[in-house]
């Protein structure tokens, strides 16, 4: 098995900083665990990376969620060859769909 390499999108980066801050207001603590899960979550995803269920609409596109711990964030992702390149980081509760630009699906 050829190892991927992942790349993560200045969008996705810029959800993170958001996620992270917003956790953090109410608890630094949770917000270096959502950190940690993220990084973890990133790792499940170079591993198995069909594991991701489709977005409707997207056929290309897919997602898991951060962790049980943090199910509500989503990583909405793309398998690219041999890269996966991780397009969003989605608050689930969001629509998903319409928080998709054309940028996010190049």
């Amino acid at each position: 098995m050829t190892a991927r390499s992942v790349i993560v999108k200045v969008a996705a980066k810029a959800d993170i900083r958001e996620i992270v801050r917003y956790i953090a207001e109410d608890s630094p603590g949770s917000a270096e665990r959502f950190g940690f899960a993220f990084g973890e979550a990133i790792d499940r995803i170079q591993s198995f990376p069909e594991s991701g269920p489709r977005i409707d609409g997207f056929h290309d596109l897919r997602f898991v969620r951060v962790s049980a711990r943090f199910w509500r964030y989503l990583i909405v992702y793309r398998i690219d060859g041999l890269e996966i390149r991780v397009i969003r980081v989605l608050q689930g509760a969001r629509d998903i769909r319409g928080s998709l630009s054309k940028s996010d699906l190049s």
